[in-house]
C-alpha cells in the first residue's frame, strides 16, 4: 500500500510586520487597534475609509482613549459598537461623544437594561442629547464597514458578561475574533451553533480563565490579544502556549493589525519604561 501523506498544517496568516514587510500604498485594508487599557476595552476598526469604535473603556480611560483617537487622525467614529454595558466597556461613551461625535451606536442590551456597575441607561440618555441613532444588534446581524463584514454572535445569559455580543470580522480570507467578556458556558453555545475559526482572537474578559475546549478548537487562533498584563493571566498564557498560540498583552503598548486580505501583520508600540521588563521576560527559557 502507497504511504499516508503527512497531514498539511494549515496555512500561515499571522506575521509579525517587521517579517512580513509593509503593505504597498494604495492596497485595500481592514486595520484593528487595541488601545492600552488595563483590564478595559476598547479597539478599533478601519475599513474603507469607515472608524468603528468597538467598547469605549472606563470613564477614567476617555482621555487616554481621545489621545489616541486624535493621534491616529480620527475626526468623527462612524460606527460605535457595545459588547456589553459594564462600566468597564461603556463607561468612557459620554467624553468620546463629545469629542468625536458617532454616527450610529449598536447595542445587544435592552435600552432600560440595569443592574450593578451596569451604565447603559446614562449611555442611552446621552447618545439621545446628542441625536446618536441607536440600533439594537441580534445574533447573526452582519454589519457593513468598508470591504469587511461585521458579524454580531450572541448568546443571551443570565448576565452581563455572558450575554456579551461576539464580533467576528472577516475581510478576504482573513478573519478576527473579538470575544468580549463571553464565559466558558458562552463560549460553548457559540462553538455549537456558529462558525468561530479566525486567525486572530481577543481572548474574553480580560484572559481571567482559560476558555472552553470546544471554543478554542473551533477558533483555532494563531495569536491572541490580551486586554489585560502578564501578571494577572499566567493561567491563560500557559493554555495558549500548550497549543502554540502567540499573544500580546494591549497594557504593554497599543497594538495594531493590519490585513490585506491574505496576510494579518501584527506590530506593538511597547512602552518604553516596560522594555526592559520585557527583554527580561522574553529571555526566560
Amino acid at each position: 500500500m502507497p504511504a499516508l501523506a503527512e497531514p498539511q498544517a494549515p496555512a500561515r496568516r499571522v506575521f509579525p510586520a517587521e517579517e512580513a514587510g509593509p503593505v504597498p500604498p494604495g492596497t485595500d485594508t481592514l486595520e484593528l487597534y487595541v488601545l492600552p487599557l488595563q483590564g478595559g476595552d476598547c479597539m478599533l476598526l478601519s475599513s474603507g475609509g469607515q472608524w468603528m469604535l468597538v467598547d469605549m473603556g472606563r470613564r477614567d480611560d476617555s482621555g487616554l482613549i481621545r489621545d489616541m483617537l486624535v493621534r491616529l487622525g480620527i475626526a468623527h467614529v462612524d460606527i460605535a459598537f457595545n459588547t456589553h454595558p459594564h462600566e468597564d466597556h461603556l463607561g468612557g461613551l459620554r467624553p468620546l461623544l463629545d469629542a468625536f461625535g458617532f454616527g450610529l451606536f449598536y447595542t445587544v442590551f435592552p435600552e432600560d437594561y440595569g443592574g450593578f456597575n451596569i451604565v447603559q441607561v446614562p449611555a442611552i440618555r446621552a447618545l439621545g442629547r446628542a441625536g446618536v441613532p441607536v440600533r439594537r444588534a441580534a445574533d447573526g446581524d452582519v454589519i457593513p464597514l468598508g470591504n469587511a463584514r461585521v458579524t454580531v454572535l450572541q448568546n443571551f445569559g443570565k448576565d452581563p458578561n455572558a450575554s456579551s455580543a461576539v464580533l467576528r470580522v472577516a475581510f478576504g480570507e482573513t478573519t478576527l475574533l473579538l470575544a468580549a467578556d463571553v464565559n466558558r458556558l458562552t463560549q460553548s453555545r457559540l462553538a455549537a451553533r456558529h462558525d468561530l475559526k479566525a486567525d486572530v482572537l481577543k481572548y474574553p474578559h480580560h484572559a481571567q480563565e482559560i476558555l472552553h475546549p470546544d471554543f478554542i478548537g473551533a477558533v483555532r487562533p494563531e495569536y491572541a490579544l490580551i486586554t489585560n498584563g502578564s501578571l494577572e493571566t499566567l493561567g491563560a498564557q500557559r493554555f495558549l502556549e500548550r497549543r502554540q498560540v502567540g499573544y500580546l498583552f494591549s497594557t504593554w503598548g497599543l497594538i495594531r493589525l493590519v490585513s490585506d486580505g491574505r496576510r494579518v501583520l501584527l506590530s506593538q508600540e511597547v512602552r518604553p519604561e516596560l522594555r526592559e521588563f520585557i527583554d527580561k521576560r522574553n529571555q526566560k527559557p
